[in-house]
């Protein structure tokens, strides 16, 4: 992977959407995972403006039955975009983690934007809204490393899989605090193992749909506070 140090991505996304025929331009500002990412979202939306003005109503049985096969066809070829931009995308991310580093998870989060913005693929695999979730811990640990000097743990992460793993475990261990049986000692190591700070439990509580958020934060608080004396 080479990486492409051209200006801030967000600037050169802007870049590329508003000059998508720049085919040159494009090649000098992101690597060919990132212009695989944008080459992929092009041919979405150029599908999803077919569809939109080619959505005629059929005037006759001929018609409407080369209208229903046509549907089919498109939706069949937008479920296979679908799935090339959620590869595409998931093997960058895995690029930028192992990368690791406050620049790469911000990379993340403007391409996770991007793609929520547009409505692509986001809402329709089981991993982005995890990811959403654990950027959303991502803003607040680096909120709290410019307030205080906090450090920011979940850059301790470096591959999607151990990402899900680590949510998928750590809400099973929260719901076992919320219904008393607490597995004290495996929480405990559990976070210490995967440095996962009090920040990242407070996110993941909020997102989790745990009915007792308050009192299973006040009892991994009262752990910690009694590992610390």
């Amino acid at each position: 992977m080479e990486k492409k140090d051209n200006g801030k991505l967000l600037d050169r996304i802007e870049y590329y959407l508003e000059h998508p025929e720049d085919e040159r331009k494009a090649s000098m500002m992101f690597s060919a995972e990132e212009q695989n990412i944008l080459h992929t979202i092009r041919e979405f939306e150029k599908l999803r403006y077919e569809m939109k003005w080619e959505n005629k109503k059929p005037v006759s049985k001929e018609d409407n039955a080369r209208f229903i096969d046509e549907i089919f066809r498109k939706k069949e070829k937008e479920r296979d975009i679908s799935f090339r931009l959620k590869k595409g995308f998931t093997d960058w991310i895995d690029i930028l983690l192992k990368e690791g580093g406050i620049e790469a998870w911000i990379d993340i989060l403007i391409w996770y934007r991007l793609l929520k913005e547009k409505n692509l693929i986001v809402d329709k695999f089981w991993e982005f809204p995890i990811l959403g979730t654990m950027l959303k811990a991502f803003i607040e640990e680096l909120r709290r490393f410019d307030d205080c000097g906090s450090a920011i743990s979940i850059l301790a992460v470096h591959s999607l899989e151990e990402l899900t793993d680590i949510y998928f475990h750590l809400v099973f261990l929260l719901r076992r605090v919320e219904y008393q049986v607490e597995p004290k000692d495996e929480i405990l190591d559990y976070l210490v193992k995967k440095r996962i700070s009090l920040t990242i439990v407070d996110v993941v509580l909020e997102d989790a749909r745990i009915f007792d958020e308050e009192k299973v934060k006040r009892t991994i608080i009262g752990w910690v506070e009694d590992g610390d004396e």
